[in-house]
C-alpha cells in the first residue's frame, strides 16, 4: 500500500465520526430536542446531555440511567464509556460517557459520595478530563478546613554555576492539591491528589534568584515557600604583579570569591577581592588556583622557565595573548563556549578587550580569566585585543559555530498533519483561538513534531473545497488534499459542548497502520484557562513520544538497544540510526534513498528493547555500535 493511500485510509477513518451517522447535541437541537421517537440508549443519552446543558439535572439523571439500563425505558442499553460508540451500521455517537454524566448529575444534586464512585468508575473505563474536573469538585465539596499543604524541595538553597536549574520536590496535605505554581507558572494538574511530586527546569539570571512555589488544596488552603539560588557562571580572575623579589597575586570575582590555593597553601577570601604576596624564587614553579562560592575554578601555572624569565629584566615588546583556537573556526554542539584567556606584557597591560569590552579591573602585567559565553545558533565571532601602557597592541579572533546535533533537526521528527478544530464550536473566534494555540504549542522548542502544514494552511485547503462540519457526506475532497501529504501521524482535534464547559480532544492516528494510537483531552469551563489547558493537551500528546538516546547492540543475532521500559521505550516506537566516529552529538543521520534509516521496537524489556528493520529497508544499513535516537 502506498503512503498516500495509507493516509487516505486514516483520514477516512477519522472522518467516520464527522459523517451524518455521528450524532451531536447541535444536530439534535436542530431537530425536536426533547421528543424521543426511537427508544434506544443513544436517544436517551443525547437528550440527557441537553438536559445537563439546561441544568435540569434530575431529568438528565433519569435519561442516563435509562441509557445504562438501570431503569426501564430503552429497548437496548449500553454501559461502556467511549469516545466513539457505535449505534447501528456505520452510525456512531461522539463522546459517550454515561457513568460520568450521571455522576455529574448526582454531584449537582449534592449526592457527593455516589457521584465520586461513578466518576472514578468512568475514568477507570475511559479517562476523560471532564470526569477528573468533577472529581476535583467533589473533593472540594467534601474538604474540611485543615492544615495547609506542605512543600518539600530536594534542592537546597545555595550556589550553582549552571545557567538553568533542575529541581524536584513534593507537595502533600490532608486535602488533594488542586493548584501548584512555580515561579509564577501553573503546573498542569487535571486530577487533584494529596501527594504530588513535581519536577521543573528554570533558566536563571546571574546573581540571586528567588523562586516562589505556591501550593493550593481543594479547600483553598495555601502554602508558599521560596527556593533561593545564587547563580554564578563567571570564574574568578587572576592578576600577577612583580614587586621586587616578590609576586603580588590578586584574585577577584564578580559575586563570591571563596579561596585561593598557592602552591598547596590555602587562603580563604572574605570579600570579592583578595591579594597576597609570594616570593619570586627562580627554579620554583608557581601554581595558583582560585575558586568562587559557586564552584567555578581557574588555575594558572607558571613553569620554572617562565618564573626565571619573569625574574629577569627583558626588552619591551607588544602584549602577548594566549588563547586556544586563536584565528580558527571551531564547531560546538552545546550552547556555551568556555574562553580561556591569558595575557601578559613586559611592562603592564592597560586593557584586555573581548568584543570591545574591557575585562581588566586594574593595570597588571599578567592577567588570566575564563569566560563562559552563551552562543547563538550559527556563527559567533569573538575579537580579542590587548594593549599595554606604551600603546602596543596585539589582537586575535575566534569563530565558534554553534549548531544543533543533526538528529535534532525538525525534518527528522515525526511528520504530522494537523487538521483544524471541528465539532460543537461556539463561535469562529473560539475556533481561531484554539487553532492558533495548538499550533503555537506544537512549534515551541524543543520541536517534537514536524508539522507538514500549519492549521491556517489546512483550513484554507478545506475552505477551497467548501467543506463544513455539517456537510461532510462526501469526504473525497478532503481525502484528495490528504493524499498530497506524506505524514507519519495525523492529529484530529474536536470540541464537544459538555454542560457548562467544553471538552477538547485530539485523536492521534498512525498513517502506516490506520490505527488510532490514543486520544487525549482537556476540559474547561472558564475560557481564561484556555491557553494553560491547551498547553497541557499538547504536553499530554508529547508524553507519548519520549526522546530516548541509546546504543545499538547485537545479542544472539538480534539487534537490541540499551534502553527499555524504564526509559520510556514502547513497542512500535521508531528510532533514527546515527553513525559517529566521535561523540553522539557529532553523529550523522544515516540515509537511504534520501530517507532516514529507521529501526522499530518489536519487544520491550526493563533495560533493553529488541528492534527490527522495517520492510523495504536493507537489514545491513544499521550496525552494532551505531547510536539511535527516537523520532
Amino acid at each position: 500500500m502506498t503512503r498516500t493511500a495509507q493516509l487516505s485510509g486514516v483520514l477516512l477513518l477519522a472522518l467516520s465520526c464527522l459523517l451524518p451517522g455521528c450524532l451531536n447535541v447541535q444536530r439534535l437541537k436542530n431537530a425536536d430536542p426533547y421528543v424521543i421517537h426511537h427508544h434506544n440508549w443513544w436517544n436517551y443519552y443525547q437528550r440527557g446531555r441537553l438536559y445537563v446543558q439546561d441544568e435540569k439535572f434530575q431529568a438528565a439523571q433519569s435519561d442516563f440511567q435509562t441509557a445504562l439500563g438501570q431503569i426501564p425505558g430503552a429497548r437496548l442499553s449500553y454501559a461502556k464509556e467511549s469516545w466513539r460508540a457505535r449505534t447501528y451500521g456505520m452510525h456512531l455517537i461522539e463522546g459517550y460517557f454515561p457513568h460520568r454524566e450521571l455522576g455529574i448529575c448526582l454531584f449537582e444534586q449534592q449526592q457527593f459520595s455516589e457521584a465520586l464512585e461513578l466518576l472514578e468508575f468512568s475514568i477507570q473505563m475511559e479517562p476523560s478530563a471532564r470526569a477528573k474536573f468533577y472529581i476535583n469538585q467533589v473533593h472540594a465539596a467534601l474538604a474540611r478546613a485543615s492544615t495547609p499543604p506542605r512543600i518539600e524541595i530536594n534542592t537546597l538553597s545555595g550556589w550553582t554555576p549552571q545557567r538553568a536549574l533542575s529541581f524536584q520536590g513534593t507537595v502533600e496535605g490532608p486535602n488533594p492539591i488542586v493548584a501548584l505554581a512555580i515561579n509564577g507558572e501553573q503546573e498542569f494538574i487535571e486530577l487533584a491528589t494529596s501527594h504530588r511530586p513535581f519536577l521543573r527546569k528554570l533558566a536563571l539570571k546571574e546573581g540571586r534568584n528567588v523562586i516562589p512555589i505556591v501550593a493550593t488544596d481543594v479547600a483553598d488552603n495555601q502554602t508558599t515557600t521560596n527556593l533561593i539560588i545564587s547563580a554564578d557562571w563567571t570564574p574568578p580572575e587572576i592578576h600577577l604583579h612583580r614587586a621586587g623579589s616578590s609576586l603580588t597575586i590578586t584574585c577577584t570575582d564578580n559575586l563570591g570569591l571563596n579561596q585561593l590555593e598557592i602552591n598547596e597553601r590555602i587562603e580563604y577570601a572574605t570579600s570579592n577581592e583578595h591579594t597576597l604576596t609570594h616570593p619570586l624564587i627562580a627554579g620554583e614553579p608557581l601554581h595558583v588556583t582560585a575558586s568562587d562560592h559557586a564552584g567555578n575554578r581557574i588555575t594558572w601555572s607558571l613553569s620554572k622557565k617562565e618564573i626565571q624569565h619573569l625574574a629577569q629584566p627583558s626588552e619591551t615588546g607588544p602584549p602577548r595573548l594566549h588563547v586556544t583556537n586563536a584565528d580558527k573556526t571551531i564547531t560546538l554542539y552545546n550552547p556555551e563556549y568556555v574562553l580561556d584567556l591569558r595575557a601578559d606584557d613586559d611592562t603592564a597591560l592597560e586593557t584586555v578587550q573581548l568584543n570591545g569590552v574591557n575585562l581588566l579591573t586594574q593595570i597588571t602585567p599578567l592577567f588570566r580569566t575564563m569566560r563562559r559565553i552563551p552562543l547563538e545558533l550559527g556563527y559567533n565571532r569573538f575579537e580579542l585585543m590587548a594593549e599595554d601602557t606604551d600603546g602596543n597592541q596585539t589582537s586575535t579572533e575566534i569563530t565558534v559555530r554553534y549548531r544543533q546535533p543533526e538528529y535534532r533537526d525538525r525534518i527528522y521528527r515525526l511528520a504530522t498533519a494537523l487538521a483544524p478544530l471541528e465539532g460543537e464550536i461556539p463561535d469562529i473566534t473560539f475556533k481561531r483561538r484554539v487553532n492558533h494555540l495548538i499550533g503555537h504549542e506544537l512549534t515551541l522548542d524543543p520541536v517534537r513534531f514536524n508539522l507538514l502544514a500549519d492549521i491556517d494552511e489546512t483550513s484554507q485547503l478545506l475552505s477551497e473545497q467548501s467543506l463544513s462540519d455539517s456537510e461532510l457526506s462526501d469526504p473525497r475532497a478532503l481525502l484528495k488534499q490528504g493524499e498530497k501529504l506524506d505524514a507519519d501521524l495525523v492529529f484530529f482535534t474536536r470540541v464537544l459542548s459538555d454542560g457548562a464547559g467544553y471538552t477538547i480532544y485530539t485523536q492521534v492516528l498512525d498513517t502506516r497502520s490506520g490505527d488510532e494510537l490514543f486520544v487525549e483531552d482537556v476540559y474547561l469551563e472558564d475560557l481564561h484557562h484556555l491557553p494553560n489547558q491547551l498547553s497541557g493537551l499538547v504536553m499530554k500528546l508529547e508524553q507519548h513520544f519520549p526522546l530516548i538516546q541509546a546504543c545499538l547492540q547485537q545479542q544472539d543475532r538480534r539487534l537490541v538497544i540499551d534502553a527499555g521500559a524504564m526509559k520510556g521505550a514502547q513497542k512500535g516506537m521508531r528510532f533514527l540510526v546515527i553513525r559517529s566516529s566521535g561523540t553522539f552529538e557529532q553523529g550523522r543521520v544515516i540515509l537511504t534513498e534520501n530517507r532516514p534509516v529507521e529501526l522499530i521496537i518489536s519487544e520491550v524489556e526493563s533495560a533493553r528493547a529488541q528492534v527490527i528493520v522495517p520492510n523495504g529497508q536493507s537489514k545491513h544499513t544499521a550496525q552494532p555500535g551505531d547510536f539511535v535516537f527516537s523520532r
